[in-house]
């Protein structure tokens, strides 16, 4: 990548800008986390986490780090890798390369910690999974991890439960939209195709109350920083 181009991909980061980063830990897991990122160079950038939230004695340092922001409709994911650890709350990465999205989303994600359960949709219905933890949601589609691997275009039944920062419980159908690997841990993309509108109002006013604590986060970490 040109110079030009990796000033550009940066350009968000010169001053702090709150980003999603999959960082890689032992036994080929990852583990997702919000950070702030800031550039100290053409190639390098500090992230900065709350206090006690990174895995210190577990992260993996030659596998792949990935940070994801969204810019202009477009949603940027980052290769990077831990070059090492600054503090206990930082870390110096090494930018690799890039990858724009270029589909708009009609809605912004947010992770939040709830509940999914999914099955798939057939002639005869598949055996009911869930998974509890950090959900990537919006509006529009939902992303989390999988036990069993999923193929493209397949039809679920799917259940979502958050508690906070707002209630919000609801049952919608969703297709297979993008079905990737983290280190051995398969992730599955869903676009909700049948959802009751209220129950979409819902799910967006639970993303803005997520955006809102996350803004929160950011100024405090800024001022711990």
């Amino acid at each position: 990548m040109s110079a030009s181009k990796t000033a550009e991909v940066l350009y968000p980061f010169k001053n702090s800008c709150l980003a999603n980063i999959l960082l890689p830990i032992v036994n080929e897991e990852v583990l997702e986390l919000d950070c702030l990122v800031k550039n100290t160079d053409s190639t390098h950038f500090e992230a900065t986490f709350l206090p006690g939230q990174l895995p210190l004695n577990n992260l993996s340092l030659d596998r792949v780090c990935k940070i994801s922001f969204q810019r202009d409709g477009h949603c940027h994911i980052l290769n990077t890798r831990i070059v090492r650890v600054l503090s206990p709350e930082k870390l110096l990465l090494f930018f690799k390369r890039v990858k724009v999205n270029p589909v708009v989303r009609d809605y912004f994600r947010v992770d939040a910690r709830g509940k999914v359960s999914y099955q798939k949709l057939a002639d005869q219905p598949g055996e009911i999974f869930d998974h509890q933890g950090v959900l990537n949601i919006s509006g529009g589609g939902v992303r989390f991890p999988i036990r069993r691997s999923f193929s493209l275009g397949q039809k679920c039944r799917i259940g979502l439960a958050f508690n906070n920062p707002q209630p919000v419980e609801l049952e919608c159908t969703g297709e297979v939209v993008r079905a990737i690997n983290f280190g051995k841990r398969p992730y599955v993309s869903l676009k909700f195709t049948d959802i009751d509108s209220k129950d979409r109002e819902s799910l967006i006013s639970f993303c803005m109350a997520v955006q809102r604590e996350a803004l929160r986060t950011k100024v405090q970490v800024v001022n711990f920083a």
